[in-house]
This record gives structure tokens, sequence and C-alpha cells, in this order.
């Protein structure tokens, strides 16, 4: 019992940190905390049919795709990256969106995150229970930030459809590409990871810094704006 106790700990850790620090970036109007917890909750549940959807794939995927590059681009893009986008992005949308609490552009980052450490947090713990809970510190710096990442590009880009005055399409364009960058920048990773051609370690961190700093412009961009 102490042990499953302890790995709920450890896989829980990473998604309250990244909260943590989510939580200071939005300090001056911060979200309800019982919306938080709602949210970080469906990113629980919305994980564990998507885990069944993913591995159902991968199982088939592996049976007809006959290059092994192949196979990791479409494991990586098409399963992960997209199924796993999509699914919290739909619960950002089906959940917050419409409600008054997500009531400036910030939010819909918020929200990304919050909802995407929830799914990691579930992820974790099955990541965990599987293998060794010292490669905890790996989750920690690596795909539970990925996953914040990923998913408040999609909240970035939900927030800024919401509340600019724009053309219905161009909301929609908003939001399109909010997913195809975090589909890209999620099999991207991937990939890295499942190639394994030389020591991921140089070019993840590239690729977070890159998606890091995009995030961080188009932050500092609507703080500043005053969308009407």
């Amino acid at each position: 019992m102490f042990n499953y106790i302890l790995l709920v700990a450890l896989a829980l850790f990473p998604s309250i940190f990244w909260l943590i620090v989510v939580r200071f970036i939005d300090k001056e109007n911060p979200e309800p905390i019982k919306e938080i917890i709602k949210i970080f909750i469906w990113g629980m549940i919305i994980a564990f049919p998507t885990f069944i959807l993913v591995q159902g794939i991968k199982f088939f995927s592996e049976k007809i795709t006959p290059h092994p590059l192949l196979y990791i681009l479409i494991l990586s893009f098409l399963i992960d990256g997209l199924i796993e986008e999509f699914a919290k992005y739909a619960v950002v949308r089906d959940k917050i969106y419409e409600k008054e609490v997500f009531n400036e552009p910030l939010d819909g980052f918020v929200y990304g995150v919050t909802c995407a450490m929830g799914f990691a947090f579930v992820e974790n713990f099955l990541y965990l229970l599987f293998s060794k809970p010292e490669l905890i510190i790996i989750r920690f710096t690596t795909p539970t930030l990925m996953h914040a990442l990923a998913t408040g590009i999609v909240g970035y880009h939900l927030g800024m459809a919401k509340f600019r005055q724009v053309s219905v399409n161009k909301k929609r364009l908003y939001i399109f590409t909010g997913l195809l960058l975090a589909i890209i920048f999620h099999g991207l990773y991937n990939s890295v990871i499942r190639y394994n051609l030389f020591w991921p370690a140089i070019p993840l961190t590239i690729l977070i810094i890159i998606v890091y700093i995009y995030l961080l412009r188009g932050l500092r961009k609507i703080s500043k704006e005053k969308l009407t």
C-alpha cells in the first residue's frame, strides 16, 4: 500500500510543480482554485481512454508499417501527437472555454497547462508503475514539461481565438494553428526520443527552448495588448 502512495506522490510532484509556476505567471488575476482542480481532474479522466486508444492503434500500426522510421513518425505525430493533443484540447474547449471565468487571453494558457498536468500525472503514474521510481527525474524534466508546453500552445491560441475581434474563420485558424503547432512539437519530441541515433539531450533542449521562447513572446504580447 505504501509503495502505491509513494508512486502517486512521485507522479504528482512534477505536475504540481509546473502548476505552481503557471500560478505565478497568472498571479495578477488568478483563476479560481475550484476551476483549476476541475480541469486538472478532467485531464486525468481523459488520459485513460486516450491511453487505451493510443495503445490499441500502436498495436495494429506496428503490424502493418513496414519501415521502422516510418513507424516512428506515424507513432510520434499521428498517434501520440494528434490523439493526445486533440484530447486535451477537447477538455479545455468543452469544459471551460465558454465559461465566464475564462475572461482573458492568458486563461487559455493557464487551463491548457492545467489539463496537461492532469493528463501527465496519470501518464507518469502508469509509467512509474511499470518502471523504476527514480526515473521520475526524467519524467519531471522532459515529458511533463513537454505536455505543459504543447497544451500551453493550444491554450494560448484558444485565448487569442476567444478574445480577438476577428472573423470566425480567423478564430478557427487560430485554433487550428495552435493544435498543429502542438502536434508538431509533440511529434518531434517523441521522434527524437524513439529514434535514439544520438544523445537526445541536445536536440530536446533546443526544441524546448524554441517552444518556450515562442510561448513567452506570445504571452508577453497578449499581456500588453488590450483585446476587446
